[in-house]
């Protein structure tokens, strides 16, 4: 099954600016794979990830999830099956500390609060977060501390597809690897990862297929190691 199937596909910022035109597209497959978009600054990648998530839908044409109507999915049942981790991490942390914020997303589960604890602690192990850091609030975090409780935000929801939007940026060497080992476990635990980013070298070492975005056109990119197409320096 595709995961998603965009057919005649128009989208315009505000309704004026064209940023897709009549798009025809397929991503996705039966089996759990990870995905990267690629292209230029504001040529549409965080829109096209957006799309995807359910969070925009005045567009134009339709956009299928598992051969579903994006529009016809119910909220609830969508987000059991997608999430989303957007590109700042202050836009997903509000609460107290890291922790609160990770059992946030579990607030509404039909779990008990001992195992709410259990799962948000794995998680946060998961992506490599010191337990000492777990009582602070996201901006007493570094850039790629932020990061890591962002996704464990999202991870802890155990969804089938994850949508990311720029997890490389900001974040140093060290906190890329770690990355690359998270991608690389949730693709055998089964799940598939839609991701956007201008590290060249991520994407050619993680992804199982890439995706050039610019001018309205989304298409197979056929070599990731020309970063001058995707306004990298």
């Amino acid at each position: 099954m595709v995961i998603y199937s965009f057919k005649n596909f128009s989208y315009a910022y505000y309704g004026v600016t064209k940023v897709f035109e009549n798009l025809n597209l397929r991503i996705g497959s039966n089996n759990p794979q990870i995905v990267a978009f690629v292209g230029p600054s504001g040529s549409g990648k965080t829109t096209l990830l957006s799309v995807m998530a359910k969070l925009v839908e005045d567009y134009s044409g339709e956009v299928l999830f598992e051969e579903k109507n994006l529009k016809d999915w119910k909220e609830l049942e969508f987000r059991k099956k997608v999430l989303m981790l957007l590109q700042s991490p202050e836009k997903q942390l509000f609460e107290e500390n890291i922790l609160a914020d990770v059992l946030y997303t579990l607030k509404y589960d039909n779990l008990t609060v001992e195992e709410k604890m259990l799962k948000a602690q794995r998680v946060l192990e998961l992506v490599g977060l010191p337990k000492d850091r777990w009582d602070k609030p996201y901006y007493r975090l570094s850039g790629g501390e932020a990061r890591k409780a962002a996704l464990a935000a999202v991870l802890v929801k155990d969804s089938e597809v994850l949508l990311l939007d720029e997890p490389t940026s900001g974040i140093d060497s060290e906190t890329r690897q770690e990355l690359y080992r998270i991608f690389k476990n949730l693709k055998r635990a089964g799940k598939s990862i839609f991701f956007s980013s201008h590290d060249v070298y991520f994407v050619k070492a993680v992804s199982d297929e890439v995706f050039f975005v610019d001018n309205g056109l989304v298409k197979p990119a056929e070599n990731v190691e020309k970063a001058r197409y995707w306004g990298v320096v």
